[in-house]
């Protein structure tokens, strides 16, 4: 597997079925047996973060000298997300992908002897940090030292149970946009969660009221908004195209067994329509995906493919496993199906997506509905 610290397209595609059987084995073992107890309790354990860490997962984007696998490419990361998601651990996929994929990243390219210590902690998954403020709910008042104080609540912050940290992209219209890594010890996080869908991701809300904001905060300056924008999506639609693919195969699955009127209820038109319907749709959003994916890399990606694929992977995420839902009849609502956990999912992701700033937004600037 390649490990210089500027991978190729090629090198990419010759490693990625090696990553992903890597991760699968990993995922298999260390998250199919627990994910319904990470359901019952506060989310996705800390151990599966310290285990993920050992077996090299958490820092594949982080370089060598840092504890890392010197993989600088990002889809590195969304292979991990996609295994996650394929297992119905989309909250796991989410809190994972954020920690690893957008988080990570920041602190590397802002590398200093100030943070030298908490990267090869995070890669390693001893320090875990989650990413708030996605629906830019924050904002910095006057007061404090200087830097000005934070206000507000930052409502469902993926792994916010078990977070050390929270990174979070400030960017209220007024001053530059900047990137803040606020302790968690600083902030108040609700003790249980309200959230019916993806219990496993730890989400909770988190009120930053009154937070001082102090020099070592503060991580960038001027922020890439653009960039932090297609991190986020990415994480979020990867995680949707694969949970719908499972979805799909889930329910294929089933209507073959089911029998309605003495034949499988695969064998029905309408049944075929809906699902080779979806099927379709997945491998073209999925296409899609990838590209802006590899946009990214190579520094070409646009806030409006980003917009449009993660809006396009939500709602597809969505409308499918309510299909998928209704086909299964009343055994869909019962948890005991995965497509009752799915569902529950794909609410919580849409709510989500549908909070981004520069997602709907910047679809509407785009089509001639908002002003530049």
């Amino acid at each position: 597997m390649a490990t210089a610290s500027t991978i190729t397209e090629s090198d990419f595609v010759a490693d990625a079925p090696e990553f992903r059987a890597s991760t699968d084995e990993f995922t298999g073992r260390g998250v199919v047996g627990l994910l319904n107890d990470w359901r019952a309790g506060r989310g996705t354990g800390r151990e599966f973060f310290e285990q993920a860490g050992e077996h090299g997962l958490l820092g594949a984007v982080v370089p060598s000298e840092c504890g890392g696998a010197g993989l600088s490419d990002r889809r590195y990361a969304h292979l991990i997300v996609e295994s996650l998601s394929a297992v119905g651990a989309v909250g796991t996929a989410l809190a994972v992908g954020f920690h690893t994929a957008v988080a990570l990243p920041v602190l590397v390219a802002q590398r200093s002897k100030d943070t030298q210590d908490l990267i090869e902690s995070a890669a390693v998954g001893a320090t875990v940090i989650a990413v708030a403020n996605l629906g830019g709910s924050i904002r910095v008042e006057p007061g404090g030292g200087g830097h000005g104080i934070l206000a507000g609540t930052s409502a469902a912050v993926v792994n916010a149970a078990v977070a050390d940290y929270f990174m979070l992209l400030i960017d209220d219209g007024v001053a530059e946009p900047v990137i803040l890594l606020v302790a968690a010890g600083d902030v108040a996080v609700a003790p249980t969660s309200q959230f019916l869908g993806m219990p496993e991701s730890g989400s909770r809300d988190v009120s930053f009221e009154g937070v001082e904001v102090t020099q070592d905060m503060i991580i960038v300056r001027d922020a890439d908004r653009s960039g932090w924008f297609a991190d986020v999506a990415t994480v979020i639609a990867t995680a949707c195209i694969e949970a719908t693919r499972v979805a799909i195969r889930q329910t294929v699955e089933y209507v073959r067994e089911r029998r309605v009127f003495g034949k499988p209820l695969s064998e029905f038109e309408n049944t075929k329509a809906i699902l080779s319907g979806l099927h379709a749709e997945a491998t073209v959003v999925s296409m899609s995906q990838r590209e802006c994916s590899s946009a990214r890399e190579s520094g070409l990606a646009h806030d409006v493919s980003f917009a449009a694929s993660v809006t396009r992977s939500a709602a597809l995420f969505d409308r499918a496993v309510d299909q998928c839902l209704q086909l299964h009849g009343g055994y869909g609502y019962m948890r005991e199906y995965p497509i009752a956990h799915a569902f529950a999912a794909a609410r919580q992701v849409l709510l989500l997506v549908e909070g981004l700033p520069l997602a709907q937004p910047t679809l509407e600037t785009d089509v001639g509905l908002r002003d530049e």
